[in-house]
């Protein structure tokens, strides 16, 4: 299991170990057949391997209890320790489960606070140096978090989130270009001299077309 997930695979079989435990009873337990022999053999060992011992420890085990005729009374109590043990490690998986859940939402609402700040309430930086103005940095923070619409599993998506599912070529080319002009995000200034050069080209182009007509 890694850290930040439960998986589910690994709680439904807890939940379907425990089930059997429970559905184990005295009379079952206690038959006197080889069918009943063998269940007590599998529970008193597991009970043993839960506690660590070896299986040569366990084959030990084994022996003495059927040889002085204690394994019923061995395996009732084995049965106890195997769900207790059992109920035990289900209920620690899901309170880790429950952590890494409060852990991940509070770890979103932080990203949420910071993504905002930089975005919207930012003093310094490429919004301030493009001019961009508070009610377009709104508009681009929202378009990052605000749910807009529902995929086909009924998952909800922003407005970025639905672009890419509609537009994956463009959102790759579009994200690409942008990556590769700023030289991977950290030049925003390559575009911004661009425009700017392009801007001053421009006028300087309709200078000399006034100096030439002049």
């Amino acid at each position: 299991m890694s850290s930040g997930e439960v998986d589910a695979d690994q709680i439904k079989w807890f939940e379907n170990t425990i089930s059997s435990l429970k559905s184990i009873d005295d009379k079952t337990i206690s038959e006197e057949s080889e069918k009943g022999s063998e269940l007590r053999r599998r529970i008193i060992a597991q009970d043993y391997m839960n506690k660590g011992f070896s299986r040569e420890r366990i084959e030990r085990e084994l022996k003495k209890s059927f040889d002085a005729g204690t394994d019923i009374d061995d395996a009732k109590e084995s049965l106890q320790n195997n769900l207790d043990f059992y109920t035990e490690k289900y209920g620690e998986i899901i309170q880790h489960g429950q952590e890494e859940q409060r852990k991940a939402k509070e770890a979103v609402r932080k990203q949420g606070e910071e993504l905002k700040k930089s975005i919207v309430d930012a003093n310094d930086g490429i919004f301030n140096d493009i001019g961009v103005d508070k009610q377009t940095r709104q508009k681009i923070y929202d378009n990052i978090t605000k749910p807009v619409a529902k995929d086909d599993e009924g998952n909800w998506m922003t407005a970025i989130q639905k672009y890419r599912k509609e537009h994956e070529t463009d959102f790759l080319k579009y994200m690409s270009l942008f990556y590769t002009m700023t030289d991977g995000f950290t030049k925003i200034d390559n575009i911004i001299k661009k425009q700017v050069q392009k801007k001053n080209n421009s006028y300087v182009a309709n200078l000399e077309k006034v100096l030439s007509g002049s």
